[in-house]
Formats: C-alpha cells, structure tokens, sequence
C-alpha cells in the first residue's frame, strides 16, 4: 500500500463504489432498483464504476503503469450524463414514480466521481499520508533572541530533598 494517496483518486474510487452500491437499492418505489427497471443504464453504470475502480488501482500503482490523466475525467462525465438522464427521463415501467434513495446515492456517487476526476485531472494536491510526520528541529525566528536551556530550571527551581 503507498504511503501518500492523492485525494482525487481516493474521491474517484469512493464515488466508484458509491454508484454501484446504489444500483442495487431501490430506484423507484419499492421493490424497483437499476438492475430491474433499466435496459442498458445498469449496465453502463455498472461497466464505468468497474472501470473507474480499475483506473484507480492503476494510479495506485497495483496493476503496473497509471492510466492517463484524462481517462478518470471522461468516465466520471459518462457516468454523471447517464445518471441525470435516467433521473430525469423515467422508462416505461415507472412513469410517474418519484425517486427512491437508491437513485439519489448513485447520483452522489457520480458527482464525487466527477469531484475527484477534476482534483486530480488539474493537479491539485491535496494527499493522505499515513506514515508518521518526521519531526523537525526548531529553526530559530529571524529576529528572536536564542533560547536559554536553563530558563526550565530557573523559572522551576528544584529543592533539595
């Protein structure tokens, strides 16, 4: 595992996983998610997650060379475009039913997606690092006066015991 992951990707593969899980919760009323209600969206939905987690893992660094920089971008708008038009356009089955949760996390996902394209698409550098700061030693401040090591024990002077 890297020690530093940029945030963009990581909002790139959490709005990956957003979209999926929210094709499988409940679109339309009850009982209706993606997989039943939807002819070709489910599955270009399904097909661009998977790809954006795959891009992921390569920016990584897990399966070899990272993918160009524009490929996150252009899955992240394909999603996005095919999420609002399912949103706005209802099929057939469910004309007239409002939208259920799973409909508006798919919809988050897709916009997290896009959020995290755009951060790394224009080198934003925003990262997560998760091996421990190294400390550094105090510089003095231009103008200060240098630090007295004993000022401790004048201000807190021991008694003998």
């Amino acid at each position: 595992m890297p020690s530093r992951i940029n945030a963009g990707t990581a909002l790139f593969g959490l709005g990956a996983i957003a979209l999926i899980i929210g094709l499988f919760i409940d679109w339309y009323e009850p009982g209706v998610t993606a997989w039943t209600v939807f002819e070709v969206v489910d599955l270009l939905l399904a097909f661009l997650a998977i790809a954006a987690l795959y891009a992921v893992a390569r920016i990584v660094g897990a399966f070899g060379r990272a993918v160009d920089a524009r490929w996150p971008l252009v899955i992240a708008t394909v999603a996005l475009v095919l999420v609002v038009t399912a949103m706005i356009n209802n099929p057939p089955a469910v004309v007239g039913a409002e939208l259920e949760s799973g409909a508006w996390i798919s919809f988050a996902g897709a916009v997290v997606m896009m959020l995290g394209a755009v951060l790394s698409t224009n080198r934003v550098s925003v990262e997560i690092s998760f091996a421990p700061r190294a400390s550094r030693a105090r510089e003095p401040v231009a103008g200060a006066e240098p630090a007295d090591p004993d000022a401790e024990t004048r201000r807190y002077p021991t008694t003998p015991d």
